[in-house]
């Protein structure tokens, strides 16, 4: 069935584009049209507004959007459906804009296959110090933070098992082929997206 592909694209209170934070979704779909694609984008609204109290007050939340491609369309793609995900309230105290939470994702695995091909993951970000404590020395993501993600992640998987028109998958850019999510995790270290940090302003100099 074709593959559908979720851009979406986290927008920054400084109105940078470049500055942007980006995740992708992949969905199998027995038709990866405009339709389709506004079912999927109604629970994926509802995932990262459940998530949106950890985010960081960085985040512009008026300014958060989707593409959605079908990836069997020939390149260059145009996207099938464009929306927004409105309702985002965030205002926790920012962390550094390359901490993300990674949530791990992976497919059904059997004898005789690559593993790789059934795993994957989203950087999920940027986050408030909301989303973390200190525990033995060391500053992790909270229990409560992964408790939260990993919820709205089941929820969101969950949703699409229900509903014949799309399945949350692990999309393998090797053999083109979508296996979908049976199971995921949430960490409690935290990842570091160096290509999401800020270009330097300023500089103070000694000699």
């Amino acid at each position: 069935m074709p593959i559908m592909r979720a851009q979406v694209t986290i927008g920054k209170s400084g109105g940078i584009p470049e500055d942007a934070v980006m995740n992708t979704w992949h969905l199998d779909c027995p038709a990866a049209d405009a339709a389709t694609a506004a079912i999927i984008h109604t629970q994926l609204s509802l995932f990262y507004t459940t998530v949106d109290s950890l985010m960081s007050s960085t985040v512009d939340a008026a300014n958060v959007s989707v593409e959605y491609f079908n990836l069997f369309d020939l390149p260059p793609r145009v996207p099938v459906h464009t929306a927004s995900i409105t309702g985002m309230l965030v205002a926790g105290t920012a962390m550094p804009d390359e901490v993300a939470i990674c949530l791990s994702i992976a497919a059904s695995i059997t004898s005789g296959v690559n593993p790789r091909r059934r795993r994957g993951r989203l950087f999920l970000g940027p986050f408030g110090t909301a989303a973390g404590v200190v525990t033995g020395g060391a500053f992790r993501v909270a229990s409560t933070a992964r408790t939260q993600i990993a919820n709205a992640a089941k929820a969101f998987n969950d949703a699409g098992i229900a509903d014949p028109a799309w399945t949350w998958v692990v999309f393998s850019a090797t053999d083109l082929v979508g296996r979908p999510v049976v199971r995921g995790w949430v960490d409690d270290a935290f990842d570091t997206v160096r290509s999401r940090g800020p270009k330097a302003s300023t500089r103070t100099t000694f000699v």
